[in-house]
């Protein structure tokens, strides 16, 4: 916004500006109110009046400006000058812009009028006989409470509100106290519909923000709040957090340093975007790169890069690692008498089973076919043959029923162990592994075999 007054004392003030301005706005503002016959009169003067948080116009727009002024007045020698009408934090952003000399000839310096507290530039326009003009022209997030403000004011406020509130994300600003700790310095109204809380709960208490945040992920949530210090914009993090009402959804979180301070601290400005259908896609397209799509369990790759990863641990730390091959018996019958989907329906019932009897740090996948693999860490070859019974007996006692059919099938387990202090190959342990299983079916099947150096 800008316009034109006219002062008692005959001076001009040329705009008060708010929103947010860039140079094309200043510029094309600035030159309409020069467009005057009373800037001309003499001993005139011109006031700029700029909220500092909301400009974001270059140096060389400000000088610009200044040789539009000299050359309406008529004479170089005639300053510009400003001041900053703005909260505490927004009053000293550009005061080394304001304060350099904008022509290079020396006549012409920028004066600067710098108030630390809105209080203070509304007594200093108050001893001008310039408040009411100012503040009939302020929107009212710059008005004393007791104030007024014109219809005009209200409508482009009102405007600024709406486009805030509507917007797909939050828009905040923040910064560090001398605590060390986060606060919001504004927070849009949009927080109710993507955080569901009011924005005035946020800026009161942040707190009720990062408590909702998951507990894996707050740590790294403050460390980009708290540590971060050069002035480009951070990068997005990706955070999950508990909606009062939606249940867990992601939030992406990016800030960026403004010019601005706050008793002498950077102020941060940034965004808080829900993106949890994005991330939930994401999710699920990196699982079904490393898992089976009709098992729900890791799929050969993803299967073979953990236990490549958990024999080199075992290896290397002298700890002990035992596998279990299992294979459907007679498989192929099932298919043939009951056609493949009934075939999915037992490989994806034998899956749910496996993960069911899937302790905290084993490793389960689909090996090939109706085969299946279960990596089991700092397991000796007893602990693994309990485990490969239980599976054994729960998969012959259950019934499938498919399409009017019941089904019933057994499993046959191999086991192989690396011992402690054991300097074989990987294969080596896969092929006892198979031995043993074939054992299992050589004895008639629905058996448990474990690999022994001696047979």
């Amino acid at each position: 916004m800008l316009a034109t007054t006219i002062l008692d004392h005959g001076a001009l003030l040329v705009g008060v500006f708010s929103g947010v301005t860039r140079d094309a706005g200043l510029l094309e503002g600035y030159e309409n109110a020069l467009d005057d016959d009373r800037l001309r009169a003499e001993h005139s003067e011109i006031y700029v009046f700029a909220p500092g948080a909301r400009m974001l116009v270059s140096f060389s727009a400000y000088q610009k400006a200044a040789e539009m002024s000299a050359a309406a007045l008529g004479e170089s020698t005639h300053p510009l000058k400003t001041a900053f009408v703005g909260s505490e934090a927004d009053v000293s952003a550009n005061i080394e812009i304001y304060t350099r000399e904008v022509l290079g000839d020396g006549n012409t310096h920028e004066h600067t009028g710098q108030f630390h507290t809105l209080e203070a530039a509304l007594a200093w326009l108050g001893k001008l006989h310039l408040l009411d003009d100012v503040l009939a022209l302020m929107p009212p997030i710059f008005s004393p409470p007791d104030h007024h403000p014109s219809e005009t004011s209200n409508l482009h406020y009102a405007d600024l509100h709406d486009i805030l509130n509507h917007a797909p994300l939050v828009l905040t600003e923040y910064w560090v106290n001398d605590e060390g700790s986060p606060e919001f310095l504004y927070v849009s109204e949009a927080a109710i519909n993507i955080l569901g809380e009011h924005a005035h709960v946020l800026i009161s208490d942040p707190e009720s923000l990062l408590a909702r945040v998951h507990e894996h992920d707050r740590s790294v949530l403050l460390a980009q709040l708290e540590g971060s210090k050069d002035s480009d914009p951070a990068h997005p993090i990706e955070v999950r957090f508990e909606h009062p009402l939606n249940g867990e959804i992601w939030l992406q979180i990016a800030y960026a340093q403004t010019p601005r301070r706050r008793h002498g601290r950077p102020i941060w400005s940034g965004y808080i975007m829900d993106v949890t259908r994005r991330k939930r896609l994401e999710i699920e397209l990196e699982r079904s790169a490393s898992h089976d799509a009709l098992t729900s369990l890791l799929n050969r790759s993803q299967l073979m890069k953990n236990l490549v990863s958990e024999f080199g641990r075992a290896k290397r730390y002298q700890r002990e690692l035992s596998i279990i091959m299992l294979d459907i018996d007679h498989f192929k019958a099932v298919n043939d008498n009951f056609g493949p989907l009934a075939g999915d329906a037992v490989l994806a019932r034998l899956g749910g089973e496996l993960r069911r009897n899937r302790r905290e740090n084993d490793c389960i996948g689909r090996y090939g076919g109706e085969e299946f693999l279960i990596v089991l860490p700092e397991t000796n070859s007893d602990q693994a043959k309990l485990v490969a019974e239980r599976i054994r007996e729960n998969v012959a006692s259950e019934l499938i029923q498919h399409r009017g059919d019941t089904l019933s099938i057994t499993i046959s387990a191999g086991i192989a162990s690396l011992p402690l202090n054991d300097t074989g190959e990987l294969e080596t342990l896969l092929e006892h592994a198979d031995m043993a299983l074939y054992q299992s079916k050589a004895k008639g099947r629905n058996q448990t075999s474990v690999y022994s150096a001696e047979r």
